[in-house]
This record gives C-alpha cells, structure tokens and sequence, in this order.
C-alpha cells in the first residue's frame, strides 16, 4: 500500500533514559525525588544501618549544615544556548568527566552486599573519583582494582587507647 510505513515492533519503541522504557526512566519514575528514594531505603535497609547512613555525628550540626547549604543550591535551566557543555576537570592531575566524585561510607556493605566494589566500578565507568573509606567492605586493591585511576582513599587517624 502506498504511504504506508510500517514498522517492527523492535522499531516502535523509544529508547534511552527519556523514553519512559530504558532501566533508567523506569526508576526515574518510581523514585522521582531524593524524597523518595529515602523512603524507600528506609523500607529496605536494616534499622541499624539506615540510622548509621542517615546521621552525623555529635548533634547533626554537620549534617544539618550540609542539608541547608544543598537546599540553598538552585539549578537553573540553560536552554537554548549554542555548543556543547564541558564538566571535564583535571584533579591531581587525572582528567575527570565532571567536578564531583562518590563520598566515602564506613560499612557500606551493611547496606547493600558488595557495595563498596559496585559503586568503585560505577565510579571508574564514569570517570569521576571513588573516595573508599577507612571503614569500607572491600580493600584498597579491589577498589584500584575496579575503579581505576578514579580511585582514593579516605584515611582516619583512629584513636591509639
């Protein structure tokens, strides 16, 4: 029939993170806001682990310091701008895609089981640091190992008594 275009199944459908079927779209809206993602982990994760991530130390005075300075941040759309975007950035001189990395947590593998190697890995694909703890559940090696040239180290001088 002329001027009628068909097309495959397969062809039909949208990909990518915006199409609403890619991995990433769906978990996008099952958890659209940091909001929800917290209260999701708190379904999930173990009391005692949740309580351990979600607090600072001493009275919170960090924590909550550090949610008043996020919240103040304002992202405001750039549209329509001609060229592209560059978040590339040398750091100790290794070449980063963007300016930020994946902070250290003591114990994550209480968490999630393996995920101080899963988000090393994640780190390295990305190009951005990987910042393992003192505390971590997997060694200096395996974060190297993994993360690559992406990979630090956050040391603490514990207490000798």
């Amino acid at each position: 029939m002329a001027g009628d275009v068909r097309r495959s199944s397969r062809h039909a459908q949208a990909w990518g993170a915006g199409s609403g079927t890619s991995p990433e779209a769906r978990l996008r809206q099952r958890l659209p806001t940091l909001d929800d993602v917290e209260r999701r982990a708190r379904r999930r994760i173990p009391r005692f682990a949740f309580d351990f991530l979600e607090g600072g130390t001493g009275d919170d005075l960090g924590a909550r310091r550090n949610r008043m300075a996020l919240d103040a941040v304002e992202l405001v759309p750039n549209y329509g701008k001609p060229g592209p975007v560059n978040t590339e950035v040398e750091l100790f001189g290794i070449p980063c895609a963007a300016p930020i990395g994946i902070s250290p947590v003591g114990v994550d593998g209480i968490v999630w089981p393996g995920a101080t190697r899963i988000l090393a890995a994640a780190a390295g694909k990305a190009r951005i640091p990987y910042i393992a703890g003192t505390l971590a559940t997997a060694t200096i090696e395996e974060v190297a190992e993994v993360a690559g040239p992406y990979a630090w180290f956050q040391l603490y001088g514990l207490p000798a008594n």
